[in-house]
């Protein structure tokens, strides 16, 4: 009777990983990071390629917004790069809206330093704030983009 015990615990065990695993490899797939509590989903990613403006005034980045958060919702972009010695760099803020789907944003931002921006690999970090009727969060994001005219 032990033995018979013992045996149906350790099918219990067995069949409840296989299950476990079947059901991660079934759902959905989410992103790797994001803010979500208490009903409040937050994700930003930053996207390549960027796109240099009026002679690397400005670059327009793109980034993606996926949230379900209502009401006022900030996004804030900051580029950073390196031009031969010299660091371009500059930030935005902007006010979006969140639908509830992944949303695709072109931010431009403008260099705020004495060097304009150029051709080739830039860091793009975004944040996320946003809240919903219980409570608020924030959620970041980065990425090394490409930088083209």
């Amino acid at each position: 009777m032990i033995k018979a015990t013992r045996w149906v615990r350790t099918a219990g065990v067995a069949t409840a990983l296989v299950a476990g695993g079947g059901f991660a490899l079934a759902g959905p797939a989410t992103p790797a990071l994001a803010f979500f509590s208490g009903g409040l989903f937050l994700d930003v990613v930053p996207q390549s390629p960027a796109t240099l403006v009026a002679g690397g005034a400005a670059v327009d980045t793109p980034v993606e917004v996926t949230c379900n958060a209502i009401g006022n919702v900030y996004l804030h972009v900051n580029v950073t790069e390196k031009v031969g010695k010299k660091i371009a760099s500059g930030d935005k803020y902007t006010e979006v809206t969140c639908t509830g789907a992944h949303q695709r944003f072109l931010i431009r931002v403008t260099a705020s330093s004495s060097t304009a921006f150029a051709k080739g690999k830039a860091l793009v970090s975004a944040d996320v704030f946003g809240c919903n009727n219980i409570l608020c969060g924030s959620e970041s994001g980065s990425a090394t983009v490409t930088v083209k005219k």
